[in-house]
């Protein structure tokens, strides 16, 4: 027997009935919830802080563009892309601001 053979065989022996899916225990490694620290330092809760009050302030427009405040925030509380971005996300969430939603800016 050579060892094409052998592969053939072990290929064979596959099982291919038709019927439901057997589910086992889910594999935990595949569940990926990446639970991180908010705020993780001084800069980035400054940064949130400052975000709030503005999303506060006008709820329905921002006074600048988002790359506007993202230079303000990384000018005053030296925080990098990502937590700025992550403390837009939450400061949207906290207090229901519009920032968010695509298109032109109204008038």
């Amino acid at each position: 027997m050579h060892a094409n053979d052998e592969t053939v065989h072990r290929l064979t022996g596959v099982n291919l009935e038709v019927g439901p899916p057997e589910f086992g225990k889910p594999d935990l490694t595949e569940l990926r919830t990446l639970t991180r620290p908010f705020p993780k330092d001084v800069g980035e809760r400054g940064c949130y802080r400052y975000l709030l009050e503005q999303m506060q302030a006008t709820p329905d427009r921002p006074r600048g563009t988002k790359a506007e405040l993202e230079e303000t925030c990384r000018r005053l509380f030296h925080v990098t892309v990502e937590s700025f971005d992550f403390c837009w996300r939450e400061a949207i969430k906290v207090t229901g601001a519009r920032w968010d939603q695509p298109g032109r800016r109204p008038r």
